[in-house]
């Protein structure tokens, strides 16, 4: 076991203010201290803003990474990542190595994150005696598909992922879901070290929605974007009913695709940092959290954990969650009774429940009661300190 100022970061960006992964990353580091050094196996395309306090106290080393994006795929891919492989993982890897040495660390936490840093964190348990801890928010699958990696490199990589987890002295794992069957699969230790915020960001729980008004909020990228398109139709035939005064669903992220109708009812914002997105979000009747029913993202529904959920409990409003009862933050959120259920994609059974949440108060004060009390007890940064104090610590 050692102290954090005796761990390597490896991650694919740095802690920084502009990228999900590395918020994250600051999240983590602002509730627990700094590491011996961070290393960055980075795209050079990514202009992370790292705040400076990291830059006065920690040795950051920023490596180009090779490609990881065939767009569009062509019969050349397999090649190409073989000749990663050969030539350019085992250099990566030896220069981790030797910054490691010069920042004196013991242990190596490295982040899982597309085929770069799995192939370099195999490398490292074949020719380094650093203990490896690692960090999977995703699962490999989902990156290898949408990056149109070839399926025998891809074969190659979730068989090194495997190697790795079975190796690995301890996994920060993405949520209670995946923790439980890493656990199950890999024999290592997993601990959950879920997305988290401030409690002092977090608002009361709202009483009852304003009077004929269907105001929903999204926050962040649209990633479950067919669940999305459902909603927007379901608000579109919600505006034709001339009872309810307001139908809007404000949107605070980067951009939005075309929906292919019904995009009248769309209040693009831009997207916010967490002290002013919760407030804003407190603004509105009800939150809007997707996620994939479709069987291609079946191990990313069962495996991960949505970080816009922890921003939606804190502001004290009702989630409408939309997807497969066994996702992961589906059966999150039914352990706590902590949002109105949608388990049918279809428009017609959401535009049916948006007006039923919206039309019974006792159900919606509950709702909103039970979702704070979730985040209470899973979601502020003291538990993640705590949680990845044992992901780090705890041997």
């Amino acid at each position: 076991m050692a102290h954090l100022d005796r761990v390597l970061l490896v991650a694919g960006v740095p802690p920084c203010t502009n990228y999900s992964g590395g918020l994250f990353l600051d999240r983590i580091l602002s509730a627990s201290g700094y590491p011996a050094g961070i290393f960055a196996i980075q795209n050079p395309s990514l202009k992370p803003h790292v705040p400076s306090h990291y830059e006065e106290r920690v040795p950051i080393k920023i490596v180009a990474k090779p490609n990881e994006m065939y767009y569009p795929p062509d019969d050349e891919v397999r090649r190409k990542e073989q000749v990663v492989v050969d030539k350019i993982i085992p250099s990566l890897t030896s220069e981790l190595m030797a910054f490691a040495r010069d920042v004196n660390a013991e242990e190596i936490w490295i982040v899982l994150e597309g085929q770069t840093l799995i192939r370099v964190a195999h490398q490292l348990l074949a020719s380094s005696d650093f203990l490896l801890r690692v960090q999977v928010m995703d699962p490999p699958g989902w990156w290898l598909r949408a990056h149109n990696v070839d399926p025998e490199s891809s074969a190659c990589v979730i068989e090194q992922f495997e190697c790795v987890l079975r190796a690995a002295r301890s996994c920060a794992a993405a949520s209670w879901a995946m923790g439980d069957a890493y656990r199950r699969e890999f024999g290592v230790r997993a601990v959950p070290v879920v997305p988290a915020l401030d409690p002092a960001l977090a608002l009361p729980p709202a009483e009852s929605p304003q009077p004929r008004s269907i105001r929903i909020g999204f926050a962040g990228q649209p990633y479950a974007f067919d669940e999305f398109s459902t909603l927007v139709r379901a608000m579109a035939k919600l505006r034709w009913n001339s009872w309810w005064s307001t139908v809007e669903l404000h949107a605070f992220a980067d951009g939005i695709p075309p929906v292919g109708g019904g995009e009248e009812v769309i209040v693009k914002h831009p997207r916010l940092p967490q002290d002013q997105l919760i407030p804003a979000l407190s603004q509105l009747d009800l939150l809007y959290v997707p996620y994939w029913f479709s069987e291609e993202f079946r191990n990313e529904a069962n495996l991960c954990f949505p970080s816009k959920l922890t921003t939606c409990l804190a502001t004290g409003r009702p989630v409408i969650f939309h997807g497969r009862a066994d996702s992961s933050p589906g059966r999150f959120l039914r352990a706590g009774a902590a949002a109105f259920f949608c388990f049918r994609q279809e428009s017609e059974a959401l535009h049916d429940l948006i007006q039923f949440a919206v039309g019974q108060h006792e159900n919606y004060k509950e709702i909103a009661r039970n979702g704070r009390s979730l985040f209470d007890q899973n979601l502020t940064e003291p538990r993640l300190h705590e949680s990845f104090s044992e992901f780090l610590f705890n041997d």
